[in-house]
């Protein structure tokens, strides 16, 4: 397997005519690129304990505060938010993410405005307690074991931070990224030793401009890649991001491929399992064993999509605008529907795996 070091990469071919996307298939093209980079400090803290968690459970979060909980992805329950009708404002929750700590599962969710929220959770959330962090708005987090330590790492508003505490203290605030224009949206943790790599443990950030790679949470690589990205996976020894309008895909998350445009409203999100990349847009699906070669079909639109093992089974939960879920257990080849309240909308789906 190539390390994420070496920053070779062989371009896949390019869509050179109509009757390809006709037909369903989509092959990648040349390389863009991009860098950037900065510094700063700060801190953020909270706190909050309960009870260990060890279940499955998809965790949904968004608008007005909003969060609640599945066991299946059908039965929905812990239903609650802060204020009806949300906007993007300070009660937003954007981001959600799992980590382990004392045996357990902690969930954190992140998101804000003018300032930074996270929301914790040690029971599956059931319950949460919050924090505000006053540096400006997060996107997304992510946890990793680096260097033998339990790490939250959080991004957003042109900087990073992250937590050694399971969540309930934020550290290391560095503005990396560019500046007031610079707006990280998704992060995930690449491990090594799961994932089949020979490359180090790793996190990977995408957004605005690009993306950047830190392998303890606090200091970033110059940023790479096309503009315009929200959404990171990892699978089959590949990084695949996405975007409006964009889907692009790297080896080491430093050297970038792009897709070809004309997929009509770009890729919303992307989820890797059982050996194949979804991504899911406006009214299309896009799926892909390699992250080269992609094949596309029509359905209902989908702005997120996660995945998990639910008694032995694969499930596959998506969400559209504004909080109607969906659920699939053939890969998201078929949806059916999994509520819909017409309450606040949804802005992410996370799943917690049993311990």
């Amino acid at each position: 397997m190539r390390s994420f070091v070496d920053r070779s990469l062989a371009c896949c071919l390019a869509l050179t005519t109509a009757s390809a996307l006709a037909s369903g298939q989509i092959a990648c093209h040349a390389p863009d690129g991009g860098e950037g980079e900065g510094e700063g400090e700060g801190e953020g803290e909270g706190e909050g304990e309960g009870e260990a968690f060890t279940g499955a459970r998809f965790v949904a979060v968004g608008y007005g505060g909003r969060r609640l909980t599945s066991d299946d992805g059908v039965a929905w329950g812990n239903d609650v938010h802060d204020v009806d009708n949300g906007g993007d404002d300070d009660r937003l929750l954007r981001g959600a993410c799992v980590g382990e700590q004392g045996g357990g599962s902690v969930v954190l969710a992140v998101g804000g405005s003018a300032q930074g929220r996270v929301l914790r959770s040690d029971d599956g959330g059931a319950s949460w307690t919050s924090s505000v962090d006053e540096q400006g708005w997060l996107g997304a987090c992510a946890f990793g074991v680096v260097q033998g330590t339990p790490t939250f790492v959080v991004v957003g508003s042109a900087r990073s931070d992250r937590s050694t505490d399971g969540g309930r203290t934020l550290r290391d605030h560095a503005s990396h990224f560019d500046g007031s224009s610079w707006h990280m949206r998704d992060v995930l943790f690449v491990d090594p030793e799961a994932a089949g790599d020979d490359g180090l443990a790793r996190f990977v950030a995408v957004g605005d401009r690009g993306a950047a790679v830190s392998t303890d949470g606090v200091t970033w690589s110059a940023l790479s890649g096309p503009s315009g990205l929200f959404r990171v996976a990892w699978g089959a020894g590949r990084f695949v991001a996405v975007g409006p309008g964009v889907i692009a895909t790297s080896t080491d998350a430093t050297t970038w491929t792009t897709c070809p445009g004309g997929v009509t409203g770009g890729g919303n999100d992307v989820a890797f399992a059982d050996g194949r990349f979804l991504i899911v847009g406006e009214g299309f699906r896009l799926t892909s064993a390699d992250g080269t070669s992609w094949t596309r079909a029509t359905q209902q639109a989908l702005g997120r999509v996660t995945v998990g093992v639910v008694d032995g089974v694969t499930v596959w939960l998506g969400s559209s605008w504004p909080d109607a879920r969906y659920r699939s257990t053939d890969g998201g080849e078929t949806w059916t529907p999994a509520g819909r309240d017409d309450e606040n909308a949804l802005d992410d789906l996370v799943f917690v795996p049993a311990r």
